[in-house]
């Protein structure tokens, strides 16, 4: 079996939680959540720790010889993790999109209310749209598990809060792990500009140079009536993305 495998099966047969595991041999409950779901290695002293707790040798955990090798597929596995959700996201947008209901307020998935969505406003305004990518959220079982999503997006964005055409934009969200976005430009019916039919996103979105928190938008912006950003942002267990139409006039 594989070391997150061993783990989960000596934690459940020594009946206790994650948190009480974390907390005896001194590391976060998130770690504990994470090596049980394939999504790292304890370090060396982390691994003498499992051992000494549970009175197994190293080699009953992980063996040796293949340590390293798990630990370089270990973060690869997390480095394709994170290709496959911006590409999931990325996907969403250039696929049909589903027909949502707009509400007024911060949108959420209401099934997966773990996490509260991390305020985020451009230019002091908060979009009233924004969706979950991931999270890590706690089972019945009051473990911590890995839950994705795919993004969803209106067909039309004539609902999403409006911002006006400024020099420089300024972002700012707090306890942000890393922001990127990208840019469409939309017609006057706020469509993805070049669109067959409501719903049908083209190919050429365009990337935003976030620096410092702040972002232009390219000269090229100028000749549409509307552009749709999308910001992406990752809070270490939750990734979301927020949405702005900014008014070209």
């Amino acid at each position: 079996m594989e070391f997150k495998d061993n783990l989960k099966k000596l934690r459940e047969t020594k009946g206790i939680s994650q948190q009480q595991l974390a907390s005896d041999i001194f590391v976060s409950r998130s770690a504990i959540a994470k090596w049980e779901n394939g999504l790292g290695l304890p370090n060396k002293e982390s691994l003498q720790y499992l051992c000494d707790y549970f009175g197994v040798e190293e080699e009953e955990l992980i063996p040796e010889k293949h340590y390293e090798n798990s630990l370089i597929d270990k973060n690869k596995k997390i480095l394709k993790l994170k290709l496959i959700i911006f590409s999931t996201t990325f996907f969403a947008l250039i696929v049909t999109s589903i027909f949502l209901r707009l509400l007024m307020g911060v949108h959420q998935d209401e099934r997966f209310n773990n996490h509260n969505v991390p305020p985020l406003t451009i230019n002091g305004i908060e979009t009233n749209f924004c969706r979950k990518g991931y999270e890590y959220i706690e089972n019945e079982n009051g473990d911590i598990v890995y839950q994705s999503y795919i993004i969803k997006h209106p067909p039309i964005y004539i609902g999403i809060t409006k911002i006006n055409k400024a020099e420089k934009y300024t972002v700012e969200v707090n306890l942000s792990r890393e922001i990127f976005g990208i840019g469409y430009y939309l017609d006057d019916n706020y469509k993805i500009y070049g669109s067959d039919s409501p719903g049908r996103l083209n190919l050429k979105p365009f990337d935003l140079e976030i620096k410092n928190g702040e972002f232009s938008l390219p000269n090229k912006a100028n000749d549409y009536p509307y552009t749709l950003i999308v910001l992406y942002c990752s809070f270490g267990d939750l990734f979301v993305s927020y949405f702005y139409v900014v008014d070209m006039s």
